[in-house]
């Protein structure tokens, strides 16, 4: 039996049928990167590619890095299709009682320790309901998943959503044999000291992967980036904050989870911004000039080492897990950390800073935490505020002055990004990467970058 992934993505130029105009003319959709299924034994299974095609057209989710959200959906039905498989069922064949079996299979665990947290049970099991009620009611048989069906599960409102809001977070179906929405499996932001780590082992790499390996952390760090966005970045984009004034220039990265394409722009210290061009002009140029001819230049900073491709997101998650079996941690080190990071470190430095100005009044601190929200929305490309809830919680009880606190936060990031560049110039010369020279002319222009910043925060507090 096949043990490995149960699907594979639709070529980039595939597309589907939507819709058949009154002339006879059909019109096509593109579908490249759709997610099509295949039973534990490598036959093609009908009913799963049926319904992520038919959520694919009815709901419009995005299909970006080979297959985008139908793809997790996709992972989250293999759990049910081998359980099925294994069992000799289908869904027709379900009942009360067997899908509880299979929910609390999800549980199980492995040396003591559970190979999935609640809220990822929730979710599987959330998206099987979906499932098989599409399928049975394909069948025939509409009310087969329902409050008073064979299997009892309940399709819960947007309304319901909001107003029991631990109870269904995230879910479309809730089942009585859900565990609790709260996990024992906590994701904590990627720590200081392991992002130290990290940058130690990649100094340790050939001198290209070296320089990507340093300008991939850097963005994970200070962007607040997914790894499919990382990939996206445009070299046209850091051109253009670097040739802004500003101590810490907003640069543009797209935002993944939008129906459509869209944009955001976050503040980036500019000495970092000036390490990622240093990159750009140095190994990435060399690369793609060797590797496919500057004249077809994608655009894209990061790029493979063997083909002068934009990097593939995958190759992130590889860089990263490369980086943490190195340097033997074994606290998690993935990049979706340096998210948590990042909204945590925003909030962290907040309040730090509160310690220097005065209190205000509880309604100020409604206020103030609504306006905080929207910027760290901005900067996050998070669509709803309430997603934000989980890192805001208890970060801070009372807070003034939102305008200015949030500007000295943006300037005391930009001197520690000078501080970090510093140190890693040190690294550098120590190790007799570039001639004495080359070192002082790069710490005055990092020094430079700075002062602005540095003079801003000064004052800010």
């Amino acid at each position: 039996m096949n043990k490995l992934q149960l699907h594979r993505p639709l070529d980039h130029f595939a597309v589907l049928p939507v819709l058949l105009q009154m002339d006879g003319e059909l019109i096509f959709r593109s579908v490249g990167g759709l997610p099509c299924f295949y039973y534990p034994d490598g036959k093609f299974c009908f009913q799963v590619t049926a319904y992520l095609q038919w959520l694919c057209i009815k709901k419009n989710l995005s299909l970006k890095n080979n297959g985008g959200t139908l793809r997790q959906y996709a992972f989250h039905l293999s759990h049910l299709v081998r359980f099925l498989y294994v069992n000799q069922m289908s869904c027709i064949d379900l009942t009360d009682s067997i899908f509880e079996l299979f929910i609390r299979g999800l549980e199980v665990k492995v040396n003591g320790l559970r190979l999935r947290g609640n809220p990822k049970v929730r979710e599987i099991g959330s998206r099987s309901l979906d499932f098989i009620f599409f399928t049975c009611k394909a069948l025939g048989y509409p009310n087969f998943v329902s409050a008073i069906g064979i299997v009892q599960g309940v399709k819960i409102t947007p309304e319901q959503r909001r107003q029991f809001r631990e109870q269904y977070h995230k879910l479309e179906w809730y089942h009585f044999c859900f565990p609790s929405g709260s996990s024992d499996n906590v994701r904590f932001p990627i720590g200081e000291a392991d992002i130290v780590s990290l940058r130690a082992q990649a100094d340790k790499r050939s001198r290209h992967l070296r320089a990507r390996m340093r300008c991939m952390l850097s963005v994970l760090e200070f962007s607040d980036a997914r790894r499919y966005e990382v990939t996206r970045l445009r070299v046209m984009d850091v051109v253009r904050a670097h040739q802004s004034k500003d101590p810490s220039p907003l640069v543009r990265f797209e935002t993944m989870k939008q129906d459509v394409v869209a944009f955001r722009f976050i503040p980036i210290p500019r000495t970092v911004v000036s390490e990622w061009i240093k990159y750009i002009e140095e190994s990435r140029l060399e690369i793609v000039d060797k590797k496919i001819g500057l004249k077809f230049d994608h655009g894209f900073v990061l790029v493979s080492l063997n083909k002068g491709t934009p990097l593939h997101p995958d190759s992130v998650t590889n860089d990263i897990h490369d980086l943490k079996v190195m340097a033997g941690l074994t606290a998690p080190a993935h990049a979706h950390l340096f998210r948590h990071r990042f909204i945590t470190e925003q909030l962290k430095n907040l309040i730090i800073t509160y310690g220097l100005v005065n209190s205000a009044s509880v309604r100020s601190v409604i206020v103030s935490s609504e306006l905080l929200k929207l910027r760290l929305k901005e900067w996050s490309g998070h669509r709803s505020l309430k997603s934000l809830d989980v890192y805001i919680k208890v970060a801070f009880s009372e807070l003034n002055m939102i305008e200015q606190v949030v500007d000295a936060t943006t300037f005391g990031t930009a001197v520690l990004a000078a501080t970090k560049a510093l140190e890693e110039l040190d690294t550098d010369y120590l190790e007799k990467l570039m001639t004495e020279q080359e070192y002082y002319k790069k710490m005055a222009g990092i020094m430079a970058d700075a002062v602005v910043p540095f003079k801003l925060w000064l004052k800010s507090i």
